[in-house]
C-alpha cells in the first residue's frame, strides 16, 4: 500500500465507535486465535473484542499486582506493549513488575519470558533485568528476536524468543523516555521518546532525531507508530489528537484529516488492515472503514 492511496481512503473514511474500552488502549492487533477479534491491552489486562463482545484474557482491569496464574487469576502491573508470536502465543511487557510475560491461549496460563519480575535493573543474558520495559515487537530481520523498549535503561533490547536470553540493541541518552517502536521493511527502528521522534539505523546502531515539538512548534507526543510505506510512518500525536504521517528521509510530518463526526483522544495505538483502521485511545478504540 502506498501511503498516497492510504491517505485518500482515509480521508474520505466513515468512523465509529468499535469497542468503548473504559481505559487506555495502550496498543492492538488483530488477534490471531479468535476470528474476526482484535486482541488489546487495558490498564493490567490483555482482552478481545469483536466489537459487540469483549472478554479478559489475562489479568484484571481494576487490579494490579504479580501473580502467575490463569486467565484472570494472573496479575499484571501496568501492561502497555505486546505481540502475538504463534496463534497461541502472546508476550506481554508488564511495565511496573519489570518483566515480559506469556500467555498461552488455550490454557490461559502464564509465565515468565525474560526478565527478573519485581526486580529492576539492567544486565544482559539468562538472568537478564529489565527496567520498565514499555513495548516489544517481533524483529523483522531476525524473526528469533523480539526488540523491547526498555524504558529507564534507554536502551533498545533484545529478547531471544525461545530461550528469553537478553541483549542489548542499542543504549542512547537519546531514548530517553523510549516508549513505542516500530520498524520498516528494512529493519530501521522508529522509536518514540517523550517528545521526539527517534530514527536508529539497523545497520550502524545510529540513533538520529527524526522529529520534535520543534518542528512543530506545538508539543508533539508520539506514541502508537505503523510504517506504510518505504518513507512514510503513521504516528498518533497523544497530546495534540491527531493522526500525522511521517517523511522517513526528512522528517517533515503532515496532518491526516479525518472524519468530522470523530474525536480522537488521547490517541495512543493503531491498526492497519485491509479494510479498517483502529485507533486505540480513551475511552475507545475507533474503527474507520476504508473500503
Amino acid at each position: 500500500m502506498t501511503s498516497f492511496s492510504f491517505l485518500i481512503r482515509i480521508e474520505n473514511s466513515t468512523a465509529s465507535t468499535f469497542k468503548v474500552a473504559g481505559h487506555y488502549v495502550h496498543h492492538l492487533e488483530i488477534d490471531q486465535y479468535r476470528l474476526g477479534y482484535i486482541i488489546y491491552t487495558e490498564r493490567n489486562a490483555l482482552s478481545t473484542s469483536d466489537g459487540l463482545n469483549a472478554r479478559v484474557i489475562a489479568g484484571n482491569v481494576n487490579e494490579n499486582g504479580y501473580r502467575e496464574g490463569k486467565g484472570t487469576d494472573a496479575r499484571f502491573y501496568g501492561v502497555a506493549g505486546f505481540t502475538q508470536i504463534s496463534t497461541t502465543c502472546v508476550v506481554i511487557a508488564d511495565y511496573a513488575n519489570d518483566c515480559l510475560r506469556l500467555v498461552n491461549r488455550i490454557s490461559g496460563a502464564t509465565s515468565v519470558l525474560a526478565g527478573q519480575c519485581q526486580s529492576e535493573g539492567y544486565q544482559d543474558g539468562a538472568r537478564g533485568q529489565l527496567h520498565r520495559p514499555y513495548s516489544v515487537v517481533r524483529n523483522r530481520i531476525d524473526n528469533n528476536q523480539l526488540l523491547v523498549a526498555d524504558v529507564f535503561n534507554k536502551a533498545v533490547r533484545i529478547v531471544n524468543i525461545r530461550s528469553g536470553v537478553l541483549g542489548t540493541f542499542v543504549l542512547s541518552d537519546l531514548l530517553r523516555g523510549i516508549e513505542y517502536l516500530t520498524q520498516d521493511d528494512a529493519g530501521n527502528i522508529y522509536a518514540s521518546a517523550t517528545y521526539d521522534l527517534m530514527r536508529i539505523s539497523y545497520k550502524t546502531k545510529h540513533v538520529s532525531l527524526l522529529a520534535s515539538s520543534a518542528d512543530y512548534k506545538a508539543r508533539f507526543c508520539p506514541s502508537g507508530l505503523l510504517s506504510i510505506a518505504a518513507d512514510t510512518l503513521l504516528v498518533t500525536d497523544y497530546c495534540q489528537n491527531e493522526l500525522k504521517t511521517i517523511n522517513t528521509n526528512s522528517g517533515i510530518g503532515t496532518t491526516v484529516n479525518i472524519s468530522s463526526s470523530v474525536t480522537l483522544y488521547r490517541a495512543s495505538s493503531i491498526l492497519l488492515t485491509e479494510d479498517y483502521l483502529f485507533v486505540g485511545g480513551y475511552p475507545n478504540i475507533t474503527q474507520f472503514d476504508c473500503e
